[in-house]
């Protein structure tokens, strides 16, 4: 009281107390006013909804970036995949070379209608949407798949033929080879557990009577003399005679002529005697109109029956056989 009346009573005069003395006068802050119901939900609603349009404009923002990027960078120009199929390695890097494609090997695999080396599928497939510089992941054909030769040894000729077209191969050439046991199998060429292609040709040697094996003179034209005496050594036969003369129905070192007639009664003490078409450092000794012109008569031959080609004809061909 003391205080405020000095001050009072002091007024319009010089101040005798430091500024220090006086104590600190702080302004209260100003209460907020308490809102309303309807005002709280409306501040609610707007900051949400503020919320909602920032957060979409965001991600537009992103999207629309991102297919900017996707469509400009990315994925270039768009193609229609062109289909391979078929086609050889090289032709078709070739022909993709132009929509600027590429070729990716994604392995291979035995295939029975294309051929080896050829493209059997691919990915993407044809007509699919391709960007370019995208490669094709395509698969390489093996070819068809391999069978390996069974074993044919001691089975029937009957049950090797079923065997063999069960397994998709054909019969070749049958050798026949005198035994005490006939019809038998006793070879196969390829040999067994050979892998071949399905459709090829598989040649037996079967099993024949010993008083049966050199009954039929087999037909040598088209052979050479190394390849009629193979033949002929499993009968038991041997050429003893060979000639030359010229012919245009082969080529040169092969036969064209043989006596006796293929088909003709034969054995093993029956004289051969075949003509050959002469190479180019042989000349011919005899002419080409008359081949056996001065042979005698065939020791052990059985004259052709009745009904039965002239030598000079058209000759029947026996079962076939095989060269060894």
């Amino acid at each position: 009281m003391r205080k405020m009346s000095n001050l009072s009573s002091t007024q319009g005069a010089a101040d005798p107390y430091p500024p220090e003395y006086y104590p600190e006068v702080r302004e209260l802050p100003e209460r907020p006013r308490r809102r309303g119901f309807f005002s709280a939900i409306f501040h609610w609603f707007s900051s949400l909804l503020r919320f909602i349009l920032a957060t979409a404009l965001f991600f537009a923002l992103m999207v629309g970036a991102s297919y900017w990027v996707v469509d400009k960078i990315i994925s270039g120009k768009v193609l229609v995949t062109p289909n391979v199929m078929g086609m050889p390695m090289w032709e078709a890097a070739k022909s993709l070379k132009t929509d600027k494609l590429s070729l990716a090997w994604d392995g291979d695999r035995p295939n029975e209608t294309v051929p080896k080396g050829d493209i059997v599928s691919q990915y993407p497939t044809p007509g699919m949407r391709i960007k370019a510089g995208s490669a094709l992941r395509v698969v390489i054909s093996k070819g068809s798949p391999l069978v390996s030769v069974p074993d044919l040894r001691g089975i029937t000729r009957q049950r090797a033929e079923v065997t063999l077209h069960n397994l998709n191969l054909k019969i070749g050439t049958i050798m026949g080879k005198p035994d005490e046991h006939p019809g038998l199998v006793v070879e196969t060429d390829p040999p067994s557990g050979t892998g071949v292609i399905p459709g090829s040709t598989i040649n037996l040697a079967v099993t024949i009577d010993r008083n049966q094996a050199a009954l039929s003179m087999p037909n040598l034209t088209g052979m050479t003399l190394d390849q009629a005496s193979k033949l002929l050594a499993n009968y038991n036969l041997v050429i003893t005679e060979d000639r030359r003369a010229a012919s245009d129905k082969v080529a040169p070192g092969q036969i064209h002529f043989q006596r006796p007639a293929p088909g003709e009664r034969v054995s093993e003490t029956t004289r051969i005697t075949v003509t050959y078409a002469p190479t180019e450092d042989e000349a011919p000794e005899v002419t080409p109109d008359s081949p056996d012109a001065g042979a005698a008569p065939d020791v052990g031959a059985t004259p052709a029956a009745a009904g039965t080609p002239d030598s000079n004809a058209a000759q029947p061909t026996p079962p076939p056989v095989k060269l060894e």
